[in-house]
Order: C-alpha cells, then sequence, then structure tokens
C-alpha cells in the first residue's frame, strides 16, 4: 500500500493544480471583465493608465502563477473602475453646489470660504484625486446646506399673541 498511498497524494496534487489553475482562468476573466467595462467608460487619460497599469500587472502575476499578488490587482482595478464613477458625480456636484452658494451667500466670509472649497475641488479634479474631491464636494454641500437655512424671528408684543417668551 505504499503504492496506493503515493498514488492518493499524487492525485491531491493533481486536484490542487487543476484548482489553482481554475482560480487562475476564473481570475484572468475578472480581470478581463473589469478593464472591458474601466474602456468602456472612456475615462480621463489619468483613471486609463492607472487602470491599464493594474491590469498588465494582475496579467503579469498570473503568467508567473502569484495568485494572491493577481488578487490585489483586481481590487485596484476595481476601485479605479469605482473612482471613474465617484469623479463625474463628484465633479458635477462640485459645479452645481457652488453655483449655488454664489446665488445664495450673503455675508463676504461665505462667499470667500465657498470660493475656498470650490478652488480647492477644482485642484483636486485637475489631480484626479477621487476621494479627497468626495470630500470636499462634503463640506461644499454642508455650506450650501447652512447658507439655505433661514430662521425668521418675530417679536411680538401685543396682548393674546404668542410671542418667544410664551411656552
Amino acid at each position: 500500500s505504499l503504492a496506493l498511498k503515493n498514488a492518493g497524494h499524487e492525485a491531491n496534487a493533481g486536484r490542487a493544480i487543476i484548482d489553482t489553475q481554475k482560480q487562475m482562468i476564473s481570475t484572468k476573466q475578472t480581470l478581463d471583465s473589469l478593464i472591458a467595462e474601466v474602456r468602456t467608460m472612456k475615462p480621463l487619460d489619468v483613471f486609463s493608465q492607472r487602470a491599464e497599469v493594474a491590469y498588465n500587472n494582475g496579467v503579469t502575476c498570473i503568467e508567473k502563477r502569484q495568485l494572491p499578488e493577481v488578487d490585489g490587482y483586481k481590487k485596484q482595478l476595481a476601485g479605479i473602475k469605482q473612482d471613474i464613477g465617484n469623479f463625474s458625480t463628484f465633479q458635477r456636484k462640485a459645479e452645481e453646489v457652488y453655483a449655488d452658494i454664489k446665488a445664495v451667500a450673503r455675508e463676504e466670509q461665505a462667499k470667500a470660504e465657498g470660493e475656498k472649497l470650490y478652488s480647492e475641488a477644482k485642484q483636486l479634479i485637475a489631480a484626479a484625486e477621487v476621494s479627497r474631491l468626495g470630500d470636499t464636494v462634503k463640506r461644499l454641500e454642508d455650506m450650501d446646506s447652512t447658507i439655505n437655512q433661514e430662521y425668521t424671528i418675530k417679536i411680538v408684543n401685543k396682548p393674546g399673541v404668542k410671542s418667544g417668551i410664551d411656552r
């Protein structure tokens, strides 16, 4: 039964090789699918270049049978795809929210702060820094929300009319 034991070990080793090969094929298909989706989105050159580098590095790792490393490139490529979608949304929101701030702000300090945030957003757009752009757009939206809040204070001093001191 040494021969049977050896045959069992060889069969297990063969299964492991087949499983690894299946994983590599599946991972390559995922990489191919992601890069095709990114290319279809027709992103800015900076995103295209990042995506192509991640894709090519992933393919190289598959060729070298380095599956753990491929997963990192697969995640990177998926993140770039998500960034492309978020980028256009953030870019549009920055413009819309800043236009609203300019239209509504009455105080010079608010106008200056809005201009500063919008200038920062434009720099981040030029650099395609998606996560920081998202943070800046959020700050613009928060500022816009604050500016758009309206308070009406009525001070009444008439008998029978409720005023701020009545509860």
